[in-house]
């Protein structure tokens, strides 16, 4: 397999578990070639892509699932700017303006005021607990970020 060919794999894969993350749906093949197309207007200047914390936020969102939701939660707070958030609000942006999940992404929760109040407790809590868990995985990559030089890019899908 070429290395194109490997980007578009990773890339592919990348798409689709941020997509779930987001929505709890597959993107579809208009969404998966509107990120791939806007995707290098997400990138980070290369001394703070090639980052360690930067490239731990990536590679566990790029897993998908838990460790997305870690590091979703993690970076939310103390890497607001970094590359997995720019490619989720990216992928957010593609999503809203998408034929297939418009109405998913813009519409609110329904139910009673208690139902939808319990939900949004819920949530909260789990973001917290979310974050609080980055905190003990991702934050020592952190703190040796700030020590150390820069590695190697993360800029590109497959990094």
């Amino acid at each position: 397999m070429t290395d194109s060919a490997l980007d578009q794999v990773a890339m592919a894969s990348e798409c689709r578990a941020f997509a779930r993350h987001l929505t709890d749906a597959e993107p579809t093949e208009y969404v998966m070639r509107c990120y791939e197309r806007l995707l290098l207007s997400a990138h980070l200047p290369e001394p703070i892509a090639s980052a360690l914390i930067e490239r731990a936020l990536l590679a566990a969102g790029r897993s998908g699932g838990l460790m997305l939701r870690i590091a979703d939660a993690y970076a939310c707070v103390f890497r607001p700017r970094s590359a997995l958030r720019r490619r989720l609000i990216l992928l957010v942006a593609i999503l809203e303006n998408s034929p297939s999940s418009a109405s998913y992404m813009n519409s609110g929760d329904e139910g009673s005021f208690v139902a939808v109040g319990l939900r949004m407790i819920v949530s909260t809590a789990t973001s917290v607990l979310c974050a609080m868990a980055g905190v003990v995985i991702f934050g020592p990559a952190h703190v040796v970020s700030a020590i150390l030089p820069p590695a190697r890019s993360v800029n590109g899908p497959a990094a």
